[in-house]
């Protein structure tokens, strides 16, 4: 199963949610969730059907503060290292619906390296994250910049 999440097999991961075989509260080896690892190796397909698999306000939905333990990154911080040429509209819909349902506390967190997921987008060039983000409005963005 994890090697069809990383690789992006989605027919292999549709069964296993539809077994029950994949929940939320199922973990790798490094503790992090099947949602983590797909976006983690950007697969972003598989993240989005997972995402979409257990939505948030449905019990048992994914953790949408997950952390990496030891670099302190969110799944917003992930998403946004997707280099812009693998950054497709599944990515960007991804980007979207975590955006809009993860907790308001993520949206500040700073990683290790005291980087917020916007610095990571601006990094990578992502101006579609950078301009979804920016037109929430100036207040809102300047918030989010830690400004």
């Amino acid at each position: 199963f994890w090697s069809a999440v990383c690789n992006g097999d989605l027919s292999v991961v549709e069964r296993a949610v539809k077994s029950g075989a994949c929940h939320a509260g199922l973990r790798d080896a490094a503790d992090h969730s099947p949602l983590w690892d797909a976006i983690a190796f950007q697969q972003m397909l598989v993240a989005k059907f997972l995402f979409r698999s257990l939505p948030p306000g449905q019990a048992g939905a994914w953790d949408l503060s997950e952390k990496h333990h030891r670099t302190g990154d969110s799944l917003l911080h992930l998403i946004c290292r997707c280099p812009p040429e693998k950054f497709d509209m599944a990515a960007a819909e991804l980007f979207r619906d975590v955006l809009l349902n993860a907790p308001e506390a993520i949206f500040s967190h700073q990683n290790a390296q005291g980087c917020t997921f916007l610095h990571i987008a601006g990094y990578q060039c992502n101006f579609w994250i950078l301009r979804a983000v920016l037109t929430n409005g100036p207040t809102k963005s300047l918030e989010l910049l830690g400004l």
